[in-house]
C-alpha cells in the first residue's frame, strides 16, 4: 500500500506544478529513450500511476544480477539499475489504453517525484502525509526499534524470512507501518480535507465501477459505495487497505505471513456496507 502515498506525493506534485499528468515520462528522465513510446504515442506520468504503462512488471536485471538473493530480491537494486532495465524494455502496444500491473513503473515515478522536488522519497512522505496526520509509526528503516516491535515476516512453512530492502526504489513499497497509524491514514483519506489526497483519488483509467486513479484502486460495493483500495505485500507479508469516504469508515489488514488476506477483506467490506445500510 506504499504506492497510495507516492499516489498523493504525485498529486502534491501536480499542485505545486513540478510535474504535469499528461507529460511524457522522458521529460523527467536524463538521457535518450526513444524505446519509451509505440507508433509515436508516449508514456504519460499518469500511465505509471495506473499501471497502464506497458512497464514491465519487474524489470529482468533484477534477477538477472549476481548479487541477487531470492529472500531479499531488491537489496542493493540502484538508481542505476532501474535506468539500465528501463533503457532495455521495449513498449508492445499503445499506453494509456490496458491496465497491467508494474512494480517498476511506480519504482521509477518515486525517483521522478524525489528528483523533482530534490528531496528522498521519505522525507516527502514524512512532511506531506506522516507529519500532518500524526502517523508517527510509520517509517522505512526499523533498525533502531527493539526486536519486539517488529511483526518478523514467515513464509509458507512459517518459518521467519528476511525483510524486504527496497533501499534505492522506496516508491513502490518500503514503508512500515502500524494499524493504528493507517487507521490515521484512512481517516485522511476518506475527509479529503487535503487537495492532494482529494486529487489522488481522482480516476485516470476505467470506470467508477472498477478503475484506477494515482495509484489507488476505485472500486463499488454492493450497495454502490464507493471504494478507495490498495493491498500488496513483500516477501513473508500481506496487507489490505479499504477506504470507504461516503461512509466515513475503512479497514486495515496487515498480517506477518503468507496468509490469504482476501476472502477476510471481502467479508469486512460486506459488513461495514451491510450496516450502513441497516441504520438507514
Amino acid at each position: 500500500m506504499t504506492k497510495s502515498f507516492t499516489g498523493i506525493i504525485l498529486a502534491r506534485a501536480i499542485l505545486d506544478k513540478k510535474i504535469k499528468l499528461e507529460d511524457d515520462i522522458r521529460k523527467y528522465l536524463k538521457g535518450s529513450y526513444p524505446n519509451l513510446s509505440y507508433k509515436g504515442t508516449s508514456i504519460r506520468i499518469k500511465d505509471l500511476a495506473n499501471h497502464t504503462s506497458r512497464i514491465t512488471r519487474i524489470f529482468p536485471n533484477m534477477w538477472e544480477r549476481p548479487s541477487y538473493d531470492s529472500l531479499n530480491p531488491l537489496s542493493n537494486y540502484s538508481r542505476k539499475l532501474l535506468y539500465e532495465g528501463l533503457h532495455q524494455m521495449k513498449v508492445d502496444t499503445l499506453p494509456g489504453k490496458i491496465y497491467s500491473y508494474s512494480n517498476m513503473a511506480v519504482a521509477l515515478l518515486g525517483t521522478i517525484l524525489e528528483d523533482a522536488y530534490g528531496q528522498d522519497y521519505f522525507s516527502l512522505v514524512s512532511k506531506n502525509i506522516l507529519k500532518p496526520y500524526q502517523m508517527t509509526n510509520t517509517r522505512i528503516d526499523i533498525a533502531s526499534l527493539p526486536p519486539g516491535r517488529i511483526a518478523w515476516p514467515h513464509n509458507t512453512q512459517r518459518q521467519p524470512v528476511p525483510l524486504w530492502d527496497l533501499g534505492e526504489v522506496p516508491a513502490m513499497g518500503a514503508l512500515r507501518s502500524t494499524t493504528a497509524d493507517l487507521v490515521n491514514y484512512i481517516k485522511a483519506n476518506n475527509a479529503e480535507t487535503d487537495p492532494a489526497i482529494k486529487l489522488s483519488h481522482q480516476r485516470t483509467f476505467g470506470t467508477d465501477q472498477e478503475g484506477m486513479a494515482l495509484n489507488w484502486f476505485i472500486h463499488r460495493s454492493p450497495n454502490g459505495y464507493r471504494i478507495l483500495e490498495h493491498s500488496g505485500g513483500t516477501g513473508g507479508s500481506r496487507s489490505s487497505l479499504d477506504c470507504f469516504p461516503q461512509l466515513n469508515s475503512g479497514l486495515v489488514i496487515l498480517t506477518n505471513s503468507l496468509a490469504n488476506r482476501n476472502d477476510l477483506e471481502k467479508e469486512l467490506v460486506a459488513m461495514l456496507s451491510e450496516q450502513q445500510k441497516g441504520s438507514e
